[in-house]
């Protein structure tokens, strides 16, 4: 399947099964450039916040993932530049799957 026909998989599921909290899509007409928007959970230092997200796929994806990064400056316990958390990042790469079973390439 082409990277195209992925994404826009992956968009359909998200309109037929919308997370509550968490809404995302493409960037105008750019089926690769996506924003995301993240309410901070409630009972936690983040609650009330809104904090956005951008997400590009790769030409290769799924085979490679996507870049994310915070555009909402935010801190972690382990973070020391807000619009990189390094617990997020480890995570993210360390979990990702191509649905293949392709461990990740190296940053």
């Amino acid at each position: 399947m082409a990277p195209k026909a992925w994404i826009m998989t992956h968009l359909r599921e998200l309109v037929w099964f919308p997370a509550s909290g968490f809404s995302e899509g493409p960037v105008a007409e750019d089926i690769y450039e996506w924003q995301a928007m993240l309410l901070g959970p409630s009972s936690s230092p983040y609650e009330g916040g809104i904090f956005f997200i951008s997400i590009r796929f790769p030409p290769d994806y799924p085979f490679k993932p996507p870049m994310v990064s915070w555009k909402t400056p935010i801190l972690t316990p382990t973070s020391t530049n807000p619009r990189l958390p390094s617990v997020t990042r480890h995570r993210y790469l360390e979990g990702w799957n191509d649905g293949e079973g392709t461990p990740p390439s190296a940053p």
